[in-house]
């Protein structure tokens, strides 16, 4: 039966078509999370609300080469009262990770950690060597985007190997089956004289 092939094409496209989707509800959401960042203009104070967590500061400005994205320096504090507390303490990402969507670029460039939600006043410095012209601060998104790519490459990959698979069983299974039919009709009966025995002519 040909059923195998038509399954086996089938199991390849679903899995080129997953893969796609997956990708790009990914990369829908990747931009969705960017977008949630909360934002400092550089140079200016700002208040910002942040749940507890690890988070990274972003280093934005609108077009451009995110590579080049750089702020100075970032102050933290819990906002309130006078402004006193201890101040966040940052440490440099240690990878380098970009984006350019909806054009902004932005490039990670600290990380810091927040042990109690709230308001947290801000400070994107503007010295020397600042690029950036916003801070953003949210959580780490690069493993978004990688269980994007890598989870649409295993959806499209499975799909095609599975397919590939059903047809080569299936082709197999046609040949072995062709065999077996040109063997009994090889082996059939047959009708012609038994040697030893008189088979005159036609009249």
């Amino acid at each position: 039966s040909s059923l195998g092939y038509w399954l086996g094409g089938l199991l390849i496209v679903l899995g080129i078509g997953g893969g796609i989707a997956w990708i790009w509800v990914g990369l829908v959401g990747f931009d969705d999370a960017i977008d949630d960042f909360e934002r400092v203009p550089v140079g200016q104070v700002g208040t910002i609300d942040l749940e507890e967590g690890d988070f990274v500061v972003y280093a934005e400005r609108g077009g451009g080469v995110p590579q080049g994205n750089f702020i100075d320096g970032i102050r933290m504090r819990p906002a309130g009262g006078e402004g006193r507390g201890e101040e966040i303490q940052f440490e440099d990402y240690t990878t380098e990770f970009t984006y350019d969507l909806g054009g902004r670029t932005g490039r990670a460039q600290y990380t810091f950690a927040i042990d109690d939600a709230g308001e947290y006043q801000v400070r994107a410095d503007d010295g020397p060597g600042t690029t950036a012209t916003t801070a953003a601060f949210g959580p780490s998104v690069a493993g978004d985007l990688v269980s994007a790519i890598v989870g649409a490459f295993v959806i499209a990959l499975g799909g095609i190997v599975l397919g590939i698979v059903l047809i080569v069983i299936t082709a197999i299974r046609r040949r072995r089956h062709r065999q077996r039919s040109w063997t009994a009709g090889a082996g059939g009966p047959s009708y012609g004289a038994q040697p030893g025995m008189w088979n005159p002519g036609p009249a």
